[in-house]
């Protein structure tokens, strides 16, 4: 069975994308001052939490039981 991106989550992440373009390209020189280490630390580990809990929670157990599929069907033939 194949899992699919739906129509909605594609627009999301053209959403998304543009969003950050814009941002990149109109916010050069608006702040003068670099942003405070408390604040890039905070922003880091929520980016990694971010990425790493839907690979743990979705990711793991799908491919787990792929690979327990896979298996019993080699052991089979």
């Amino acid at each position: 069975r194949a899992v699919r991106m739906g129509q909605h989550t594609w627009l999301l992440l053209a959403t998304i994308i543009t969003e950050l373009l814009v941002i990149v390209k109109w916010s050069r020189g608006l702040f003068t001052e670099p942003m405070p280490g408390k604040i890039k630390v905070f922003l880091s580990t929520l980016a990694v939490l971010l990425v790493l809990y839907p690979t743990v929670a979705f990711g793991v157990p799908a491919a787990r039981k792929y690979l327990l599929r896979h298996k019993k069907k080699t052991k089979v033939q």
